[in-house]
């Protein structure tokens, strides 16, 4: 089939599967070339001194800048330590050029001849997703995949685990994570479950927590509904999407007369964001609001890094976004409305009924009850939650710096061979 590629794909758990999947740009004929370039630039250099390995560090797809990992990077650059560091971003991302703005010379561009030199060199990687988005999504065989599965990893972690188990490749035993950076006693413990060991382990906190400070107060009041993605849904087309459960849930809220009610009466906002796993059906979403006090987002256009700054309370169901909420001592609402469903294709660390932040429902109603409530107390957190979340969570203040410190004291990290 025209621009259809058909992979092999080795899974961590040694399954093999065949997957049909679109032309990449990482199968164009400019980015094989440019592949080529390296590989000859390399070959003639083999001897050469002068290409000193760096850590390349990157987000979800290496398309996003937002994360732990551009928060690290950006601190980095801000302390003058950023010499050991590259950032890799796609060029064709939205935030390119913000990244730019902020590294330089040192955000360089995903499969570009330098992506592929720094790649092949680098002695370390540092992101806040699965390594592999490094490369693709797609690939899990070939030279650059076996050099990235054999290169150290420090995983920043992409948010706190609870809400959701994480599958084998997220396991110690896939060898891919070395120093892994927890964000709380629970995420600690999650972790301990996933194979790792103490020494593995860094009680640091996240770096996008330090950019939770000192923030303006908002001029109108904004409640974020953030509904994670689902395994079993996010590979739907557009018609099958729409006749879903999780879109008419999400637009039975959406559209309820009550909550936009509720919405006038108190001045508020309501600001839907999509998971970026299921970004491409933002459309949809949009086609079904009319209302000024209902705002579907373009996730090309605003960061959920500046959402969680800016809105006062969120709305989610299993996302590790609701921590982020938390140590802002922000309250939050859990709309599970296919809890059964996710307990038996997914699950979590906690009771997801009986969760210690935050309250939980499973229909509109509830949602709109939990609203109330937290308006009526002035839009915080009870004082037992906030003391919880004082005595659980680590690093509340200091984190780029701590894992900076951490990150930066090993010259030449050591990948394990068993």
């Amino acid at each position: 089939l025209t621009g259809i590629i058909l992979d092999k794909q080795f899974m961590s758990n040694r399954a093999f599967i065949l997957r049909a999947r679109p032309r990449t740009k990482l199968e164009s004929p400019k980015v094989r070339m440019n592949l080529k370039i390296a590989k000859l630039i390399t070959a003639m250099k083999r001897n050469d001194s002068e290409r000193v390995p760096k850590r390349l560090v990157f987000e979800r797809e290496a398309w996003f800048a937002q994360d732990n990992a551009f928060s690290l990077f950006t601190a980095a650059i801000n302390e003058s330590r950023g010499d050991d560091l590259l950032y890799v971003i796609n060029p064709d991302s939205p935030a390119f050029e913000r990244a730019k703005e902020i590294g330089g010379d040192k955000v360089i561009a995903q499969y570009s001849v330098r992506y592929f030199l720094e790649l092949m060199a680098a002695k370390e990687l540092v992101t806040s997703i699965f390594p592999l988005e490094l490369l693709s999504l797609y690939k899990t065989s070939g030279a650059l995949v076996d050099k990235i599965r054999h290169t150290p990893v420090y995983y920043l972690g992409h948010g706190v685990l609870a809400l959701k188990r994480m599958g084998v490749d997220y396991r110690r035993s896939s060898k891919l994570f070395d120093r892994v950076v927890v964000g709380s006693t629970f995420d600690y413990e999650a972790h301990k479950h996933l194979g790792f060991k103490s020494q593995n382990l860094r009680k640091i906190g996240y770096p996008r927590w330090d950019t939770f400070k000192n923030l303006p107060a908002n001029k109108e009041r904004k409640i974020l509904f953030f509904p994670t993605w689902r395994g079993w849904v996010d590979k739907l087309n557009d018609s099958e999407f729409v006749t879903s459960e999780y879109f008419q849930k999400i637009q039975e809220l959406m559209q309820s007369k009550q909550l936009q009610e509720f919405l006038e009466s108190e001045n508020a906002v309501f600001e839907v964001f999509l998971h970026p796993n299921m970004r491409r059906f933002t459309p949809l979403l949009m086609d079904g609001t009319a209302n000024d006090n209902i705002r579907v987002l373009n996730p090309d256009e605003v960061s959920i890094a500046q959402l969680e700054n800016e809105s006062d309370l969120i709305i989610s169901d299993y996302s590790s976004v609701v921590w982020d909420f938390a140590v802002q001592k922000k309250p939050v609402i859990f709309y599970q409305f296919d809890r059964k469903q996710y307990q038996t294709m997914v699950n979590g660390y906690f009771d997801l009924t009986e969760l210690p932040v935050g309250s939980v429902t499973e229909d509109v109603e509830g949602v709109l009850n939990a609203l109330q409530h937290y308006f009526d107390a002035g839009i915080s957190m009870t004082e037992s939650e906030a003391e919880w979340v004082e005595a659980n969570f680590y690093g509340l203040s200091g984190s780029a710096t701590a894992i900076l410190d951490d990150l930066l004291s090993v010259e030449t990290p050591e990948k394990p061979t068993q």
